[in-house]
């Protein structure tokens, strides 16, 4: 438990840390680089997440199901996600941007069972939504058609659903599936997951005009810094598994 809230406190200060550099490089830019066009933009955005699990309990969790499966498949989550975001523009070349997304982040993980000799699947799902805070800086230097940007800020992960599929269709006999034998009899984990998650985002991307407004594309990963499953229901090992994710994103806004 002291474990868990010690991640938690190094976490919140990562965040006020990283809210404080951003706030003076914003304001550092809005000073020496004024905005010479519209002050803040409003769009949408939909995309794509590919996720995984990371941190210390995850290759324990792995080296625990590969004594029950052969040839397990690492193989990561696919999930469509959608959501808004706002952004002030303090320059032209720099602005702070806050969204709010659905995101389906998880793991699936398939192998064949050493007992039955059946291909088995076992899928973790985990539903959030998703708001960062960034600082986007586009580079001044390209024009106003065609933008490419850096993204880089920190995120509050709110849970929405959490899930754990597939496990109580198993084998009796396939005993050994280390924080998932709490899932035998039972998909539901919200009991079992934190309801907040905590961690860090990067993209890059380009806007370019498109009609009224911008069209933009971009790359996101998505690093969290908080442990996804409760250790004090689950264990020790459960405090150090991660959320992580490639998101492939686009998006349309308009400019006030």
């Amino acid at each position: 438990m002291n474990c868990g809230r010690s991640t938690i406190a190094r976490t919140s200060a990562f965040v006020a840390i990283s809210h404080l550099v951003l706030a003076t490089i914003t304001v550092y830019a809005g000073n020496y680089y004024p905005r010479s066009g519209p002050t803040f933009s409003l769009g949408i955005r939909s995309g794509i997440t590919a996720s995984t699990l990371w941190g210390h309990g995850s290759y324990v969790l792995e080296d625990e199901l590969r004594g029950n499966f052969f040839q397990l498949g690492d193989n990561a989550r696919w999930v469509l996600t959608g959501g808004l975001y706002l952004a002030l523009h303090f320059s032209d070349f720099a602005a702070l941007q806050t969204e709010i997304n659905y995101c389906g982040l998880g793991k699936r993980y398939e192998g064949m069972s050493s007992i039955t000799g059946d291909n088995e699947t076992i899928d973790i799902h985990l539903d959030y939504l998703i708001m960062p805070i960034m600082l986007k800086l586009m580079l001044p230097f390209t024009g106003d058609n065609f933008r490419p940007y850096l993204a880089v800020g920190p995120y509050l992960g709110v849970r929405l659903n959490a899930q754990v599929k597939k496990v109580d269709q198993l084998n009796e006999n396939i005993n050994d599936l280390g924080i998932l034998n709490a899932f035998r009899h039972e998909s539901a984990a919200n009991g079992e997951t934190r309801g907040v998650d905590v961690g860090s985002i990067l993209g890059i991307g380009v806007d370019t005009r498109l009609g009224p407004g911008y069209f933009e594309f971009g790359v996101r990963g998505l690093l969290g810094f908080v442990g996804v499953f409760d250790e004090d229901t689950l264990g020790a090992n459960a405090e150090e598994i991660r959320n992580a994710a490639l998101w492939f994103t686009g998006a349309y806004h308009f400019e006030f």
